[in-house]
């Protein structure tokens, strides 16, 4: 399907870019060329809806090209950071001197291990993290979730069912974690995939710091729910660059915890949005071409 999709950019390329007359959308590819997609991305997506309908054409195929970009550009650093967190974690979870360095490098690594496959072993360190006293009570409902959702992997399907059912999460942090859990569990639960986005904005209005696991959990709700744009929304605003999780230790010592999901939700994203923009131009370009050739618009279906 990737392939396919590429095939078709490429084949339309030498017609978009004739039409490319933009400066938005000339300043974006200049963007573009120096790798800097977020950029790129910032400048195209909210000018695309005022661009005239010729240039909208050129700028709905360049903007699949850069969603392409980025999408691989984080699911590169996604694999990457997988990779080098689970020695980095695995180290915070030791003891040194008979105490443990981290109180939530177990909860962490345990998240880790879930996204690489290892439910086991996720299961382990969910459990090691559920013992700790004096943490973080959002965090042990997202642990308890996940611990569900692990169970659920390794076929002990009743015990995580049960998990599920116990979890009665007032905050958005914690009902996203539920929500999303549960349709990778292969579930269904009811909500208002919208309701939640607006909760989301308002929470994002008033602070400067949002939980990583908030917004990675809301990204994965609105890609499954193919609310794209909303989803992208997010991915270009500025919440994803304070996206990590700060503790301090009880000498002083600040350790900061990054969500691996979130990179894998945030390519996943891009992922999406470059398919439903091609999709878009396609529509676009032949609408487009069909208004200029029968010379009345109300001939053609948009």
């Amino acid at each position: 399907m990737k392939k396919r999709i590429i095939i078709i950019l490429v084949l339309m390329l030498s017609t978009s870019a004739a039409m490319a007359g933009s400066k938005i959308v000339s300043k974006a590819m200049k963007a573009h060329d120096k790798r800097d997609y977020q950029s790129a991305l910032r400048m195209l997506k909210p000018a695309l809806s005022k661009l005239p309908e010729k240039e909208a054409v050129a700028g709905n195929f360049y903007m699949g090209i850069i969603l392409l970009k980025n999408a691989e550009l984080h699911n590169s650093l996604y694999k990457s950071s997988l990779s080098s967190s689970l020695v980095y974690l695995k180290e915070l979870t030791k003891k040194v001197k008979g105490q443990k360095v981290s109180r939530y490098a177990s909860l962490f690594f345990a998240e880790t291990l879930l996204d690489k496959g290892d439910y086991k072993g996720a299961i382990k360190y969910f459990e090691h993290f559920l013992k700790i006293k004096k943490i973080d009570r959002e965090l042990r409902d997202i642990a308890r979730v996940e611990l569900a959702l692990a169970y659920y992997k390794t076929s002990k399907k009743t015990k995580a069912k049960n998990i599920f059912n116990k979890i009665k999460g007032k905050s958005l942090e914690v009902r996203a974690s539920l929500y999303s859990n549960k349709i990778m569990a292969g579930m269904k639960p009811k909500f208002d995939v919208n309701s939640l986005y607006d909760e989301y904005k308002k929470i994002v209005a008033g602070s400067e710091n949002v939980a990583s696991h908030l917004t990675s959990n809301m990204l994965y709700l609105l890609n499954e729910n193919s609310e794209y744009d909303k989803a992208i929304e997010i991915a270009l605003s500025d919440v994803i660059d304070h996206a990590s999780f700060q503790e301090v230790t009880k000498d002083g010592k600040q350790i900061y915890f990054y969500n691996n999901s979130l990179l894998k939700n945030i390519s996943a994203t891009y992922e999406s949005g470059k398919e439903a923009s091609v999709v878009n131009f396609k529509r676009r370009q032949t609408w487009f071409y069909c208004s200029v050739s029968f010379g009345k618009r109300e001939y053609c279906v948009r």
